[in-house]
């Protein structure tokens, strides 16, 4: 509104001199006016700008560790199966040997039962 009077009071001014001074005043309140709104604008860009590379790492990021993580457990795999088949192996083995044990103590037991009922008879 009052930007408005005195653009109308300047248009009666023949000399130009008060149209002059308002375009001056009014530049030194424009200039930095339109200086502070970009500048906020710049920081805004850089802001989103910054939010969008660092989704974009941490995404990216989560990819390549997801991918080297199946290509680990791929390449890990038939290690894997044959530590499987080697401790199914060892559990068989154990439990031979402990029925293989059982039948020995057996066999000792008869044995001395065998040897009391001669020493008995004989």
């Amino acid at each position: 509104m009052i930007i408005g009077a005195l653009a109308a009071l300047a248009s009666f001014d023949w000399t130009g001199l008060l149209g002059a001074s308002l375009i001056g005043i009014l530049g030194l309140y424009l200039i930095p006016m339109r200086r502070l709104t970009i500048k906020q604008e710049m920081k805004d860009r850089i802001n989103k700008t910054r939010i969008d590379l660092t989704e974009q790492l941490q995404k990216h990021f989560s990819y390549e560790l997801d991918l080297n993580e199946r290509k680990m457990r791929e390449l890990i795999m038939p290690y894997s199966r044959f530590v499987q088949d080697e401790e199914e192996k060892l559990k068989k083995t154990i439990e031979q040997i402990e029925t293989i044990r059982k039948q020995i103590k057996q066999l000792k037991l008869d044995i001395q039962i065998s040897l009391s009922q001669k020493e008995k008879k004989g």
